[in-house]
């Protein structure tokens, strides 16, 4: 074989050579591209996905935050509603006629006279049943004084006494009473909800 055939020869098989390499890389070089595009999507689709989830997680919070704001809302027109009722319940049974406004004073009142307490009449009420008061509890049995004393409640009355101090108005006896009264106003004025809900 001349020098020109193996030269020739070396050249196509380099050539050839050059060729599966050349092929090897470009396969190789295209799976790694593959392999790039595969892995962008899915790293593209995970942060979708958690963008996604982040929002859903942000908008229920908003969500649930307005629903929270909406029925503190609704409680708070509800109380305002109740309180409502209940100083309109207290003006009401304070305008009753004297002879009826007088008996609910006196039977509260009875309930704590013991033997040496005195009663003082609060200021605005004085003039319409100090006397009514008086008579009253007479009438029932209690010897005690009956006062309007500039230390008295502005309404209803003050039984003193050694170990009593009890102011009894009919704001007062709202106030004592202010749960059961709410429940019983949330039932008619709300159903179910008990009013404070």
């Amino acid at each position: 074989m001349a020098l020109k055939d193996i030269v020739s020869r070396i050249e196509n098989d380099t050539q050839s050579e050059a060729g599966k390499i050349l092929a090897e890389a470009q396969r190789e070089a295209e799976a790694l591209l593959e392999a790039a595009r595969n892995q962008a999507v899915s790293a593209a689709h995970e942060s979708i996905e958690r963008a996604t989830r982040g929002a859903n997680a942000q908008a229920g919070a908003i969500v649930a935050a307005a629903r929270l704001r909406a029925r503190d809302a609704r409680i708070a027109e509800k109380h305002a509603l109740l309180d409502r009722v209940l100083r309109e319940a207290v003006e009401r049974v304070e305008s009753l006629p004297d002879d009826e406004y007088a008996a609910i004073l006196v039977r509260e009142t009875i309930g704590i006279l013991r033997d040496d307490e005195r009663v003082e009449v609060g200021r605005h009420d004085a003039e319409r049943v100090a006397e009514r008061i008086s008579g009253m509890l007479r009438d029932a049995g209690f010897d005690v004084s009956v006062d309007v004393a500039p230390g008295a409640a502005e309404k209803g009355v003050v039984v003193h006494g050694k170990r009593v101090y009890a102011e009894i108005s009919i704001a007062a006896l709202v106030q004592e009473r202010r749960f059961a009264l709410e429940a019983i106003a949330g039932d008619y004025l709300f159903g179910t909800e008990r009013g404070t809900s």
